[in-house]
């Protein structure tokens, strides 16, 4: 029999990328979807709603799958201001249940649970590179819910002798990823731009921030390496360890335009006060032997060619 993998958000961005991934490992494939189901993948789709226990529990008993990646989350920072309630029963509450019925069912799957860099938020203030054991500081409610969820696993890791490993990555980009997110909004208005649909200017926040996005496609690697070499009950970050301005991510898709396009930075768009760098160290994750591989440039340009045939 083939060993099973279930995939829990399989239908989100990233849940996407590492079905792609893993099909070719020869691995039984379920993933879970809430509300919108993608067609465009060939696996196992069973329907999900984190918040109800007793759905996970009957999933996970059916299933009992050797290896469980969490990546179902309300992942939307802004979002989470409006809705924090939601916020918290989806990732927090819905991280509960998933480490309750595998305490329930004594199920020796190994969870790979992903997190986010934004639990350390006000700590990035320090301007240094962050490591796994600096103190988290969220400064939003979705940080807040993914930091409550980390510590829920790290306690039932170490209580119960659950098989979980957190990952932490930092931003990362990709085909499939939804408007809401930064760089996909300003491939979505090049192309509206490109089409007539809209005005030749790309509408922006704070320029001058530093960031590091990775390719959306070494993310779903480093968690696949968690998955056969992650210790048990440790967090790892996912990130190059490097931040680049906003600023020249903007001038690179400017130069990607098919018309003439300006920038424009609109005062709705800026966050408020936010730290100017947000640098993490990766030295946990090169030890078990993982390495940047794609450019996240070139997932960019991926993103506006993506776009532009939705909007065509």
């Amino acid at each position: 029999m083939r060993e099973k993998i279930l995939i829990i958000g399989a239908s989100g961005f990233s849940g996407f990328h590492l079905i792609k991934f893993l099909k070719p490992k020869g691995f039984e494939i379920h993933g879970t979807f809430y509300r919108h189901l993608r067609r465009d993948s060939e696996i196992e789709w069973h329907s999900l709603n984190l918040q109800h226990r007793q759905q996970v529990f009957d999933l996970l008993k059916t299933l009992k799958p050797s290896g469980i990646f969490h990546l179902g989350a309300q992942s939307v920072p802004r979002f989470s201001w409006k809705h924090s309630q939601e916020t918290f029963a989806i990732n927090t509450l819905g991280t509960l249940n998933i480490l309750e019925s595998m305490r329930s069912l004594k199920l020796r799957s190994r969870l790979v649970f992903a997190s986010t860099s934004q639990v350390y938020g006000r700590a990035f203030y320090l301007k240094e590179p962050l490591q796994e054991n600096s103190l988290m500081m969220p400064d939003s409610p979705y940080a807040a819910s993914k930091g409550l969820a980390e510590l829920s696993t790290l306690n039932f890791a170490a209580r119960f002798k659950l098989d979980a490993v957190i990952a932490r990555p930092t931003n990362h980009i990709g085909t499939g990823q939804r408007s809401d997110f930064v760089f996909s909004d300003w491939c979505r208005q090049i192309a509206m731009a490109e089409q007539g649909k809209r005005g030749p200017v790309l509408e922006v926040g704070d320029l001058t921030l530093g960031r590091d996005f990775l390719d959306v496609r070494d993310v779903v690697k480093a968690y696949w390496l968690l998955f056969v070499k992650g210790k048990s009950g440790q967090i790892y970050n996912i990130a190059s360890g490097k931040c680049r301005p906003l600023s020249d991510y903007a001038t690179f898709l400017m130069k990607q335009t098919k018309l003439p396009m300006r920038v424009r930075v609109h005062s709705d768009r800026r966050r408020g006060s936010e730290p100017s760098t947000t640098l993490l160290e990766i030295f946990k994750m090169k030890k078990i032997g993982w390495r940047i591989q794609s450019n996240a440039f070139q997932a960019l340009k991926a993103m506006l060619g993506e776009w532009r045939n939705k909007v065509s």
